[in-house]
């Protein structure tokens, strides 16, 4: 049997494979790598091109569209690779020694948690006692609004001394790289910002869309604010309509994420789909005329893109519902897969390092599980009632887009929600109502009776949604936590989920004992994890800030022995410790805390190693010589007098010259020893 895909139909879906495997290339391989690409399309253009009257037809065909590939790939290198500038001579970093000041524009809306300011800068100069110079390159600011000498607005002009640093790593197992994360969005550098070493040059003055759309978006912050007043009202309406969800409650969040509804909070392709519904019902009412109706339509979900501040998430369903809208009004067929090709392709034209951002895959994969799998799951539950039907139908909905985009969710946050079905039912029509409400609400603000009466039906519906929710979350087993796949498996799920489309496509023998083996390697595979975990036996030394913290893991248990401010610390212990507990499938923890006047030694025998840990107060110790000595040193001033042991670990941020029996933290990430039986 062979499957038949029809190209012709998709073509943007050809252009985008070579286009991807460009990006890719350009961010797992140096720079120059794009060499043996570029001969493999010279080579391919001059056969082609040489023996063009004697090479058969099909083989022409052949190598023509050889030459497109390498060409498309080409490009996703060449566009990735001038996309990071880092790699530029004028980039900050390459004078960061030198440089006194900088200046710098903030280019994202500033938001503000936990008292502090955080925005992206976009470096323009380095100043010196002399002269400027042209720079390029972003850094994070962090402004604590307590040593603030001004409030930050996007488009402002900054003044920064030269405090940047380099955004610092975390090298433990399974942790989340935040460096990584913000290298995808040309980032490499942070700095904390205070009266003293930062100042406001000038504010932003000019004729701005971006800066604009903000002054709107809080314009509506504030309506609503003094519309709804009630606080956890209003900032949930800020939420769902713009985005603003700075002044959202920390436990609604939370029961949001474990009901599987977060994904009401983030303004993302639900609400321009929403927003796309509930303008062409209003205009429907207003108008027969399709084209006018589309025109409209399209200029205003743009016009809600801009006020949002046009994130990836909306900027994405955007570009796809405008392709859909000029699709109509050119009378040209739509195709749903094409649509997305293209919708990826002009996504990925403009910022290459979208690929890497998650909200960019389950976005583009969500609709695609809608698309291929809704109308199936459908009619296994089809309904003759037409009113239980359009339960049924979205109840299709969400099953289709969770079962392609769930891999996803296990691997990057380790959870599945139980009841995400339930709570979908809950919010997806109570959100749309919200929407249509506020929306009215905010053209009708100065009309104190329709003030009045939508003001207290939203609250009302808002107030209820959020009761529902918090009491879905607390149903028993809400949530299933702690799930850790490798992205290796995660792909295998992914070609389950094919195997099962096209099994029910075509209904083939083959398709069904391919799809039977790949789900038996699968829990073959969880099975073979969990008993190694049972017999698992491991040291471990985190990579922490200033101080080591050594884990001792036997089966299911882990001892842990270091600085309690590590230890106890939920932030710190969370970020540092707690994801390689989910790896190690951790079940029992003992904490060992080291106070910061300890003066003694730990020791302690595990899998044959003396293990010395030492504390930063205490004096040096002579160890009886043994090959099995493990020494981890949480001072480096005896770094020299341990040098005979079998390894000494410690953490220094020096580039220090260690012996072959040292191990540096700091430079290596975590040290691991496993024991095998």
């Amino acid at each position: 049997m062979v499957l038949k895909i029809n190209w012709n139909e998709i073509p943007a879906i050809r252009v985008l494979i070579p286009f991807i495997t460009g990006i890719l290339l350009a961010q797992n391989t140096k720079p120059t790598n794009f060499i043996p690409t570029l001969l493999v399309l010279c080579i391919s253009a001059i056969v082609t091109y040489l023996f063009r009257n004697r090479i058969a037809f099909y083989w022409k065909y052949y190598l023509k569209n050889i030459i497109l590939f390498f060409s498309l790939v080409l490009i996703g290198q060449g566009l990735t690779i001038s996309r990071t500038s880092f790699l530029y001579n004028s980039h900050f970093n390459n004078t960061i020694k030198t440089d006194q000041y900088y200046i710098g524009k903030i280019t994202q809306v500033p938001t503000f948690k936990n008292g502090i300011y955080r925005f992206e800068t976009e470096i323009s100069y380095s100043v010196s006692t002399k002269n400027f110079i042209k720079k390029c390159g972003k850094v994070i600011c962090n402004l604590p609004a307590k040593s603030a000498g001004f409030k930050p607005e996007l488009g402002d002009h900054l003044l920064l001394e030269n405090y940047i640093k380099s955004v610092s790593e975390n090298k433990n197992p399974s942790t989340f790289n935040y460096r990584k994360f913000l290298s995808y969005k040309d980032i490499y550098h942070q700095i904390l910002l205070n009266k003293t070493n930062s100042s406001l040059i000038s504010k932003n003055t000019r004729f701005n869309l971006k800066f604009q759309a903000n002054k709107l978006r809080n314009t509506i912050v504030s309506l609503n604010k003094e519309f709804l007043n009630n606080t956890q009202n209003s900032s949930f309406a800020n939420a769902i309509l713009i985005g603003f969800k700075d002044e959202l409650d920390p436990e609604l969040i939370w029961a949001y994420a474990n009901s599987g509804a977060i994904h009401v909070l983030a303004v993302s392709g639900l609400h321009v789909g929403l927003i796309y519904m509930i303008v062409f019902f209003i205009l429907g009412l207003i108008t027969k005329k399709s084209n006018f109706k589309y025109s409209i339509t399209l200029l205003i979900i743009w016009a809600y893109a801009l006020t949002v501040g046009l994130p990836a998430s909306v900027f994405r369903a955007t570009i796809m519902f405008s392709i859909i809208l000029v699709g109509k009004l050119t009378n040209q067929n739509n195709n749903v897969f094409n649509n997305l090709g293209v919708s990826a392709l002009i996504i990925l034209l403009i910022n290459p390092f979208d690929l890497f951002n998650v909200g960019f895959q389950l976005s583009h994969l969500s609709v695609l599980g809608i698309s291929l799998f809704t109308t199936k799951i459908h009619q296994l539950i089809w309904l003759k009632n037409k009113y239980l039907n359009k339960i049924t139908l979205l109840i299709a909905v969400s099953l289709a887009a969770q079962l392609v985009t769930f891999p996803l969710g296990l691997l990057f946050y380790h959870q599945f929600p139980t009841y995400f079905l339930i709570s979908n039912l809950v919010v997806i029509p109570a959100v749309t109502i919200i929407l249509s409400l506020n929306i009215f609400s905010l053209l009708f603000f100065k009309i104190q009776f329709m003030k009045s009466l939508l003001s207290l039906i939203l609250n009302f519906i808002i107030t209820t949604t959020n009761e529902l929710i918090l009491k879905i979350e607390k149903l028993p087993n809400s949530i299933f936590t702690d799930i850790d796949i490798t992205t290796f498996s995660c792909i295998i799920i992914y070609i389950l989920i094919i195997l099962i489309h096209f099994l029910t496509e075509y209904r083939n023998k083959k398709l069904f004992f391919t799809s039977q083996f790949v789900f038996l390697y699968l829990v073959l595979n969880f099975v073979y994890d969990k008993y190694s975990s049972s017999i698992q036996k491991q040291i471990i030394v985190y990579h922490t800030p200033q101080k080591p913290i050594l884990g001792i893991i036997n089966s299911n248990s882990i001892v842990l022995i270091g600085d309690s401010s590590i230890l106890f610390n939920k932030a710190q212990f969370k970020f540092y410790i707690e994801p390689s507990l989910r790896i190690y499938f951790i079940k029992k923890i003992k904490k060992v805390p080291i106070s910061k006047t300890e003066n003694h030694t730990v020791f302690l025998n595990f899998i044959n190693k003396n293990i010395y840990f030492i504390p930063y107060n205490s004096k040096f110790q002579k160890l009886k010589t043994n090959s099995n000595n493990i020494v981890i040193l949480e001072n480096n001033r005896h770094l020299k007098m341990y040098s005979n042991e079998e390894k000494v670990i410690f953490l220094s941020k020096k580039n220090l010259l260690t012996l072959p029996n040292q191990y540096n933290i700091e430079k290596n990430g975590a040290f691991q020893l496993n024991y095998k039986n």
